[in-house]
């Protein structure tokens, strides 16, 4: 799996699968590769942050946490 992740993260036009998301069950923490994207992309400082999975079905649907409060809601498709 870490080179998958590297590899992801060296080259961003490689595709992603919902199967990346197939080992996680409710409630477990987003990948660190998503996780540190969503921060950055929103300016988040990632120690105030969680990135949790709600569901993955068509998409991989992850609750946005600020300081323990949802704050927002991520969708990957």
């Amino acid at each position: 799996m870490a080179q998958q992740i590297t590899s992801l993260l060296d080259d961003p036009t490689q595709a992603v699968s919902l199967d990346t998301f197939s080992g996680l069950t409710k409630g477990c923490p987003a990948p660190f590769w998503l996780f540190q994207g969503v921060c950055a992309a929103w300016g988040i400082d990632h120690q105030r942050a969680q990135l949790n999975l709600i569901t993955v079905s068509e998409n991989a649907t992850f609750l946005l946490l600020l300081d323990g409060e949802p704050q927002g809601v991520v969708r990957v498709s």
